[in-house]
């Protein structure tokens, strides 16, 4: 029987007889960063690393803790809300979004999921950084009006000024799951690079058609998951807080449907459609 390898090896196996993986639910984090089989048959390898894939897909959406989740976090920000202003947003892919796709794990691909929960997330940074890549390259004429307040100084500023932190806080977003939760939440989509060779020597060897293709399978949040993100305004001054809030709200909500975020946006992911949540449907 093929096992995890190191102490999740107790726990986490492959079952060659019924081709299933030995954990029904387990950390959807943990087994994309910290599960690698060892000891696997050749002819079992393919098999092995598809129930490995499928178990980690169904595991990254865990509905309880997502759920708890949010209902901690909408009380804890509209308490928030009586000190200052507060936006939310609630986005769906409009097809696939891809967000870490680089970070290190075993099989090489990743996606940037929260520590605690194991769950895919959109990070406050990024989400603050496209916002405000939007409005310098879109909008400069508001942004030299608003950009300092919003977002602080530029990152060249001189070294010798003392840095002006900006008056808007982004908060990761966490996914949102309906009454039936999201099945098909996330998917397991594939990179075939058919010129390997060519890609790894940077150029040195030709492409050729006599290269083979070589599958390399990543995880992406599908539209089936709504996120929601929260903004905040921070600082003594509250009316220069909300302008901050509601320009940085509609730079945000342009550069997502405009530019998209995370990986492969030339390629249709990423883009994402928009929601503001009014004040009427907040709750007291």
């Amino acid at each position: 029987m093929t096992r995890a390898a190191g102490p999740l090896g107790r726990l986490v196996h492959y079952d060659e007889q019924r081709g299933q993986l030995g954990v029904a639910n387990a950390n959807g984090a943990l087994l994309l960063h910290r599960v690698v089989w060892t000891e696997v048959p050749p002819n079992q390898r393919e098999e092995a690393a598809a129930a490995l894939r499928a178990a980690t897909a169904r595991n990254l959406l865990p509905p309880a803790p997502l759920r708890a989740a949010a209902e901690r976090r909408r009380a804890a920000v509209h308490r928030l809300a009586a000190r200052g202003t507060v936006r939310e947003l609630v986005v769906r892919p409009q097809w696939r979004l891809v967000v870490g796709l680089g970070e290190e794990t075993p099989s090489e691909v990743g996606l940037r999921l929260h520590a605690t929960y194991g769950a895919p997330v959109l990070p406050g940074t990024a989400l603050k950084g496209v916002a405000r890549s939007y409005a310098r390259r879109q909008q400069p004429a508001d942004y030299a009006d608003y950009g300092r307040a919003a977002f602080g100084d530029e990152v060249d500023r001189p070294s010798s000024t003392k840095a002006t932190a900006g008056h808007v806080m982004v908060l990761d977003a966490l996914p949102e799951l309906g009454s039936s939760g999201a099945p098909d939440g996330i998917a397991v989509d594939v990179l075939n690079p058919h010129v390997a060779d060519y890609y790894a020597s940077r150029g040195a060897s030709p492409p050729a058609e006599y290269l083979q293709p070589i599958p390399v399978h990543f995880f992406a949040v599908t539209s089936a998951v709504s996120f929601r993100i929260y903004l905040l305004a921070r600082g003594e001054d509250p009316d220069i807080g909300e302008l901050a809030v509601d320009q940085t709200a509609q730079w945000l909500s342009a550069a997502l449907e405009e530019y998209g975020v995370g990986a492969k946006t030339a390629a249709g992911y990423g883009y994402l459609s928009v929601r503001a949540v009014e004040d009427e449907e907040l709750p007291p």
